[in-house]
């Protein structure tokens, strides 16, 4: 990993026009996350669109370690070649910061999507079913994301109607597991991951495997289906406290129309000991229940995805 004395990077608004690498001249500021901006640019060398992630260094009080995180993110992603993976394009470092480049994707996070409400379970299988595609492919090479959440898939709608496909992004806090290690500190000396989707062993320093990611994905899911966290807390602690000691809320209070079967292989995942949890990505893909028998009345009315969208 080069290590350049690297100046602060631009405010995003000021970044617009600037051209990275010669080639990526950026257009607009689509968003911003943890550890930088994200931008809509056009690669004028082969003349397409694509989405450029910029490290953000002011107050950065590791400079090294951003850079390094993003150059490990860029590698990481780069190896999974999947239809439910983000695609990584490039990586790039200037005297103000680094960059990686990806495949610009339009569409919504389901963290947007959450807003307006729980998913109709004919959208919620499709979703489970390609999250856990992409994240099997992470795990057959070693990898797991430590940072699965809402906000980290993004759902591109199809030009069919009823169709979208999911993307795993952000891969910044992935490790390569050749065997369990425990959760590092991030720069700040703070836990890294989010913290309601987060595991207990996380928590607990204890060594982690890909059992971390389904935990996560339990908390996802049970979120997709119910339209409420698993876990909550007035504050921090008491949230740790939650997914360390209690159990989640039962979904079929929260929704009537979930299936038992639904409720038990989301609940599995969520399990606080790891040697109960569900053993692995591709388990829970193969037991997913059908969706015929995800729920006991189909016209229950919900929230279909990209319902803002429609008449």
């Amino acid at each position: 990993m080069p290590n350049p004395e690297t100046p602060s990077a631009p405010l995003p608004a000021a970044a617009i026009g600037q051209r990275l690498g010669g080639r990526y001249l950026l257009q607009a500021h689509i968003g911003s996350g943890g550890l930088g901006d994200v931008y809509r640019a056009l690669d004028e060398q082969l003349n397409r669109p694509v989405a450029l992630k910029r490290v953000r260094l002011q107050g950065a009080q590791n400079e090294r370690a951003l850079l390094e995180q993003t150059w490990r993110e860029a590698m990481t992603t780069a190896s999974l070649q999947h239809p439910n993976i983000v695609t990584i394009l490039d990586y790039g470092l200037e005297p103000d910061g680094a960059y990686v480049v990806m495949e610009l994707l339009e569409g919504e996070t389901l963290e947007e999507v959450l807003v307006r409400g729980p998913l109709q379970f004919v959208d919620f299988h499709r979703f489970a079913q390609q999250t856990l595609a992409g994240v099997v492919a992470a795990h057959a090479v070693g990898l797991i994301h430590r940072d699965l959440k809402p906000g980290n898939f993004m759902i591109i709608r199809s030009i069919k109607a009823g169709l979208f496909t999911v993307k795993v992004l952000d891969f910044g806090l992935a490790k390569y597991m050749d065997v369990p290690k425990p959760q590092s500190m991030d720069h700040l000396n703070s836990l890294m991951g989010s913290v309601h989707y987060m595991s207990p062993e996380q928590f607990q320093r204890m060594p982690l495997d890909q059992r971390t990611d389904l935990y996560s994905l339990g908390c996802i899911f049970y979120e997709a289906v119910t339209g409420h966290s698993a876990f909550d807390g007035n504050n921090v602690a008491e949230l740790i406290d939650a997914h360390l000691k209690a159990e989640p809320f039962s979904m079929k209070y929260l929704r009537q129309d979930l299936s038992p079967g639904l409720e038990r292989w989301v609940l599995r995942l969520l399990e606080k000991d790891p040697t109960r949890r569900t053993s692995s990505a591709a388990e829970a893909l193969r037991t997913l229940p059908s969706l015929g028998s995800c729920t006991q009345e189909m016209r229950r009315s919900t929230v279909r995805l990209f319902a803002k969208n429609r008449p």
